[in-house]
């Protein structure tokens, strides 16, 4: 990754596709990009646009495939999860990488729409924990070896609150 370049990413959402620019931040915390001097994010119908603009403003843009947010993916994965059934490491990742990216988000627009209930907070952990995990990387996960979590039905459903809070919070963001 280049010190200090944004990268595109295309958000897909119930209305069409917005796109915007995403930093790793390092030491500190991911970010996407906002309208310098403002707190609303730098938003674009396009990743020409958004270069464009990026460009205006003199941010670096780094050369790379643009990364694809897909909440209509995410809802349907959330729908598709069922009691007793474990989770696959597709839906683990999907979710776990909309997670991350809604975070984000929140963060870099300095909301908490990404905090849930404190009486949620143990299975939203455990929940985080689980999608971790499911993903299966190879720096956590043994040789040989697979990891498909099994939510609880109270992790499930704090998993199911928090994302689709955090999606509509997001696509009014984005709209």
């Amino acid at each position: 990754m280049t010190a200090d370049a944004f990268y595109i990413v295309r958000w897909v959402i119930a209305d069409g596709e917005r796109y915007l620019l995403w930093r790793d931040g390092g030491a500190r915390a991911d970010e996407y990009a906002l309208v310098p001097g403002t707190s609303k994010l730098l938003i674009a119908r396009s990743a020409a646009e958004l270069a464009e603009a990026a460009r205006r403003h003199g941010l670096s843009v780094a050369n790379a495939e643009v990364h694809v947010v897909n909440l209509q993916t995410v809802r349907s994965t959330l729908e598709s999860l069922r009691p007793g059934r474990p989770l696959s490491e597709r839906s683990a990742a999907v979710l776990l990488e909309a997670w991350n990216a809604l975070d984000d988000l929140s963060g870099s627009l300095e909301s908490s729409f990404m905090t849930g209930e404190t009486s949620q907070q143990g299975e939203v952990k455990s929940a985080y924990d689980k999608l971790f995990y499911g993903n299966n990387l190879p720096a956590v996960t043994p040789e040989g070896s697979r990891y498909r979590p099994l939510l609880s039905d109270r992790e499930r459903q704090a998993l199911r609150r928090l994302l689709r809070d955090a999606i509509s919070r997001a696509e009014a963001f984005l709209s």
